[in-house]
């Protein structure tokens, strides 16, 4: 049905003139809107981008307070281990992960679990780099006094060094949800009938030469990353103008 609506329309390559500027039509929208796929391909995307973002920045949040403020044993291997993956190219970590998790009894390939799995893995390093260099920026001092007052390690962590992190990651959360948004390598390894991803789809339809549906959809991919960014620097500006 998509290969019929979308040859009707426009050809992919032509002179620019004003005939050709006549068969403009936005049925290309229309058709996204319809479609139950680039639906359910979308609101995957959106969810894999926020869950994946939101799990980095913890993650790396805690790691990068071992590496920066403890003594403890073994801490600046727990920094090279996170930033290991910066090495790895997308396409084998997520062949790496498809071979463990179809070994391992655990039902996730196939779900949007093994995909959250290989973006937290592969933009760790980007979160551990914004934490660790907002980290080293906050006195220890801040923290003694807290514990001198009888505070725990977690209300220390949530109440003092979170709120002096956010600006940090905020920047560091937006950028791995941005690429965990437009990223193919990985997904288009580890996608399910039910998990596919919006960057899969256009690429799958890049393939079958539908080109109208490659457009409107990597336009509504500009759109919600555009919106996205807005209203979180908007955000950022509140938290910067707060300190």
């Amino acid at each position: 049905t998509l290969t019929l609506l979308y040859s009707s329309f426009m050809p992919y390559f032509s002179v620019p003139s004003i005939a050709m500027l006549q068969k403009a039509t936005l049925k290309n929208y229309q058709t996204l809107w319809e479609s139950a796929a680039i639906k359910m391909a979308f609101f995957n995307s959106v969810f894999v981008s926020l869950m994946s973002a939101t799990l980095t920045i913890g993650m790396t949040a805690i790691i990068s307070w071992i590496t920066v403020r403890t003594r403890v044993k073994g801490r600046q291997l727990l920094d090279m281990l996170a930033f290991a993956p910066i090495g790895v190219p997308s396409l084998v970590l997520a062949t790496a992960l498809m071979w463990l998790y179809l070994q391992v009894p655990l039902p996730i390939y196939g779900t949007l679990w093994i995909i959250i799995i290989a973006y937290v893995t592969h933009y760790m390093p980007n979160g551990m780099r914004t934490c660790v260099s907002c980290m080293v920026q906050i006195h220890q001092e801040l923290e003694e006094a807290a514990q001198m007052s009888g505070a725990g390690w977690w209300t220390t962590f949530s109440k003092i060094v979170v709120p002096l992190l956010k600006p940090g990651m905020l920047a560091g959360w937006v950028y791995i949800a941005l690429m965990s948004m437009r990223e193919v390598s990985a997904s288009v390894v580890l996608v399910g009938i039910k998990s596919n991803l919006l960057p899969v789809l256009i690429f799958d339809y890049w393939s079958e030469n539908m080109y109208g549906a490659v457009a409107s959809s990597s336009i509504v991919l500009i759109v919600f990353a555009t919106t996205l960014v807005s209203i979180l620097y908007a955000m950022g500006g509140s938290l910067t103008r707060q300190k």
